[in-house]
């Protein structure tokens, strides 16, 4: 799979599209992931995002990470969200 870093430049762009997405977690943990279709977005929130979950982890608990401007994370800062696009 080839993920690409989820931005606050390009996360408007996939409303309406089904996404395969992970994020890093803590060692003792299992990585984040999961698929889903984004509903909406909206960048004036924290967690700017909407979705329906299909499978895995709920991606509405990725937030703007104000560590790093621009950047959406899960869990923790840092925890960059990585995705790829499986449907149109």
């Amino acid at each position: 799979m080839n993920k690409q870093i989820l931005t606050s430049e390009i996360l408007p762009t996939l409303i309406g599209k089904t996404i395969s997405w992970s994020a890093p977690a803590a060692r003792e943990n299992n990585p984040y992931a999961g698929i889903c279709k984004i509903t909406a977005v909206d960048m004036n929130e924290r967690r700017p995002i909407k979705a329906e979950t299909i499978e895995g982890d709920e991606i509405w608990y990725s937030f703007q990470d104000e560590f790093n401007p621009g950047y959406i994370s899960y869990s923790d800062s840092d925890r960059f969200v990585g995705f790829e696009v499986i449907e149109q």
